[in-house]
């Protein structure tokens, strides 16, 4: 009975750490954007293509958002428009894929 005592608090905390734990997912983007599009912060945006924001069109990036881009590809905005105003402390972060932080 102590055996599992023991281990029932040993894993209560295990179970707290991974429920504050916050679990994005990954949600590929690449091509051409023809309608006004949010990209939220719930998940991480991986660029594996280029992005064009056609004209016209509204690309809103939510404060908070990771935008993460593949080697070679960019985000174009051809007379589009591009809302991207992140908050200090929930800031907007592009970077690498590789980026892991």
């Amino acid at each position: 009975m102590r055996s599992k005592i023991a281990l029932i608090t040993l894993f209560i905390p295990f179970l707290i750490l991974i429920g504050s734990l916050e679990i994005h997912a990954t949600v590929i983007e690449g091509g051409t954007i023809g309608s006004d599009t949010v990209w939220t912060d719930d998940d991480v945006h991986l660029v594996t293509s280029n992005v064009t924001v056609d004209s016209g069109i509204t690309l809103t990036i939510e404060p908070g958002t990771i935008v993460k881009f593949s080697s070679g590809t960019r985000l174009s905005i051809n007379q589009g428009i591009l809302v991207a105003a992140g908050a200090e402390g929930n800031e907007i972060v592009f970077t690498s894929y590789r980026d892991d932080e």
